[in-house]
């Protein structure tokens, strides 16, 4: 039986998409009050009688979790929409952590029998340490947390937090994604920034910035007060090449169409400057240019001749930009403007082309405005980073945070954050997502997000998926996990 999940259709319309109820287990500090017990992690598993350790192959399987069916439903909103799934029961969840990267399928037992009085089950006296750095737990697991044996891992109570799951969510930057980042940041929140001392206050201008025309500095992004090398590089070569596309299109829209693409007049020229141009880049180097810094072109020279010009000189040059460079970049796109708003035509002047293949001054002041809104001055002083936790609690607060925006979208690639899941759609980190949609997510690691493993410093993610059928008649012993990295 395939999970069709609900259909939630986009403000405008353009086309629905499925979503499913999603369930993130966020595990809580030893000082949080334990308001429920639907999903524990870590600890000794009150294991019934009937029921014994596993130990598949003669190795014994650690203990990660134990999830009463009944409670689950019980503290999940009114409304929540969950699979089919048996009403009561204990789920024990056995992970094989000493030999992750070889076999990752877990062992999931299931009992009816109520527990009050089942006593917690000791571990295998041959289960191995937590922290034994011979094998693949070598920085898998944080080392506050384990028992005082090393062979369990800490006992955490969890939060069982709904949420709205949609496919492909964690990567794409759709308005589906933008809808579930922001109910996981409501339900999450969000590490608040670093003060950051190479960028300007808040709301306040790099002052070069001012002396650009208004629509040039709306969307710039600043990262510090003043401009540097490397940036002005940067801007002027995105702003070259956007003006050679810009001629290259005229060209081929302009010429006989019945003449091919590669024989038409001027583009093997201008083919040539792209690629010229394309592969100059900052070499980080010091340099003193003094003649070709302080003797700028007037403004009466071709924009592609001043454009060319910084490049040449902030290539081999790095740190601050003068204050009179600074004003002649500003001159320059000021210059731009102005012939925008002139209806001034500009031509390529170094190639001799045909007429045709001037363009619009007003087509050429867009290629520059976007240039300096996408990219942005790079820092000049290390980044600065957050003290590491002072204490186990201080850890699982920060993990089941969700990173600053600016540093990671909520993305594996980076730092990153993915949450400990049970239902909806699972990471897409390569295709198991994918490959699975038809069956129920039963759980989801990568991250430590607040407990004492992380795969994701492994650059992978665990998965445990079940069908829908199985799932309805608890056989659960029919769950198979995938794992994939990076």
């Amino acid at each position: 039986m395939k999970h069709t999940g609900n259909f939630a259709m986009l403000d405008d319309g353009a086309r629905p998409a499925v979503s499913r109820t999603g369930l993130i287990l966020k595990p809580l500090p030893d000082r949080a009050e334990p308001f429920n017990t639907a999903y524990r992690i870590g600890g000794a598993p009150n294991l019934p009688e009937g029921l014994s350790w596993p130990m598949p192959h003669g190795t014994p399987y650690h203990f990660f979790a134990q999830v009463d069916l009944a409670l689950l439903r019980q503290n999940c909103p009114a409304g929540t929409e969950l699979p089919d799934m048996p009403e009561t029961g204990t789920l024990f969840i056995f992970l094989c952590l000493e030999h992750w990267m070889d076999d990752p399928q877990p062992v999931i037992l299931y009992t009816q029998e109520p527990l009050e009085s089942v006593p917690e089950r000791a571990p295998p006296e041959n289960l191995a340490h937590l922290l034994d750095n011979d094998t693949a737990l070598a920085g898998l697991v944080h080392e506050e947390g384990v028992s005082e044996d090393g062979k369990l891992l800490r006992r955490q109570n969890v939060d069982v937090l709904p949420f709205t799951s949609f496919p492909d969510g964690w990567l794409k930057d759709d308005e589906l994604s933008q809808r579930q980042m922001d109910e996981l940041e409501t339900l999450l929140g969000r590490l608040t920034p670093l003060p950051d001392p190479h960028a300007p206050p808040e709301g306040v201008e790099a002052p070069w910035m001012s002396e650009l025309p208004l629509r040039f500095r709306q969307d710039t992004k600043l990262a510090k007060a003043h401009l540097d090398w490397e940036m002005l590089f940067d801007w002027s070569k995105e702003i070259y090449m956007g003006l050679l596309d810009l001629i290259r299109d005229k060209l081929r829209d302009n010429v006989p169409q019945n003449m091919p693409p590669q024989r038409r007049p001027g583009i093997d020229e201008i083919n040539e400057l792209w690629e010229r141009a394309n592969w100059e880049h900052h070499k980080y180097q010091f340099w003193l240019l003094y003649l070709q810094v302080f003797l700028n072109p007037d403004s009466d020279y071709p924009f592609d001749f001043r454009l060319r010009h910084f490049m040449e000189i902030s290539q081999m040059c790095r740190g601050k930009v003068p204050a009179r460079v600074r004003r002649n970049f500003c001159a320059l796109i000021a210059d731009i403007e102005q012939a925008a708003n002139d209806g001034t035509m500009v031509h390529l002047e170094p190639v001799a082309l045909p007429e045709y293949a001037a363009i619009a001054a007003e087509d050429l002041a867009e290629v520059a405005r976007k240039a300096l809104a996408v990219l942005k001055p790079r820092r000049t002083g290390p980044e600065p980073r957050r003290p590491a936790p002072a204490n186990w609690d201080e850890y699982v607060i920060r993990e089941t945070t969700l990173p600053e925006r600016t540093k990671n979208n909520y993305n594996l690639a980076g730092t990153g954050i993915i949450p400990l899941q049970m239902f909806g759609f699972g990471y897409l980190l390569q295709s198991a997502a994918y490959e699975n949609q038809d069956k129920e997510l039963l759980l989801q690691v990568g991250d430590p997000f607040g407990t004492p493993l992380s795969f994701a410093n492994h650059g992978a993610v665990i998965q445990i998926w079940i069908t829908s059928h199985d799932l309805k008649a608890g056989q659960f012993d029919s769950a198979t996990a995938t794992w994939e990295f990076t």
